[in-house]
């Protein structure tokens, strides 16, 4: 089991490392470094949460591990809704927000004092809720493109919904086997998604600059 789990969690950060490297190629676009840090922080919190957790839930070391993992995903899911924000050219005030994923993420702790299941739910609740929420702004793009996207993020919502619901600590092997598959394929989709729009984006420029040249042409 945790073999497998290392294995799906190296999946998700190589394809958030692949992102990363086309952000690089292409700097004006910021929504795509963003994603790629999302997938990177996902894979960080559920290989400390999930594949590397302590099996002793009362220690001090396994409290200490899924504060980590927790503050990860929970920044991953900052970073996931960012990066639709900004493809969706949304305002993203990171002032204004920032404090809201940190309320988010010391309720999600306080409830773990109480109760291990009840952070594990909540987590999955606040997960799907962003999941959805970023679906919801691809969706409204209206291209073919974004809407399998956003298709994507619903599907991802119901990967964070069935955790709870099929293990009390969320580490049945169906939610993480299914949660790889369509990490993965959101991840490709967000790839193809960014060079497309950036393809056009240059197909745009030519178009004025041809145009201009054309119109220089002209005046001489």
């Amino acid at each position: 089991m945790t073999g497998s789990l290392l294995i799906s969690t190296s999946l998700i950060a190589l394809l958030g490392v692949a992102l990363l490297v086309l952000a690089r190629l292409e700097p004006g676009h910021p929504h795509i470094s963003v994603w790629g840090w999302s997938h990177v922080l996902l894979a960080l919190g559920l290989t400390l949460g999930v594949a590397l957790a302590p099996p002793d839930i009362t220690s001090a070391h396994y409290k200490a591990q899924a504060t980590a993992a927790t503050a990860a995903i929970i920044a991953s899911l900052a970073l996931q809704l960012a990066g639709a924000a900004h493809y969706g050219g949304r305002p993203w005030r990171w002032r204004i927000i920032a404090p809201l994923f940190g309320a988010l993420l010391g309720f999600i702790l306080a409830l773990a004092l109480v109760q291990q299941r009840y952070a594990v739910v909540a987590a999955a609740v606040v997960l799907t809720g962003g999941a959805w929420l970023a679906a919801a702004w691809l969706w409204k793009a209206g291209a073919r493109g974004e809407r399998f996207v956003a298709a994507c993020f619903v599907a991802s919502g119901l990967v964070h919904l069935s955790g709870p619901l099929l293990d009390p600590l969320a580490r049945s092997s169906i939610t993480h086997i299914l949660g790889t598959y369509v990490q993965a394929v959101l991840a490709m989709a967000l790839i193809l998604l960014s060079v497309r729009r950036a393809h056009h984006e240059t197909q745009q420029v030519n178009a004025r600059l041809r145009q201009l040249h054309e119109q220089s042409m002209q005046g001489l």
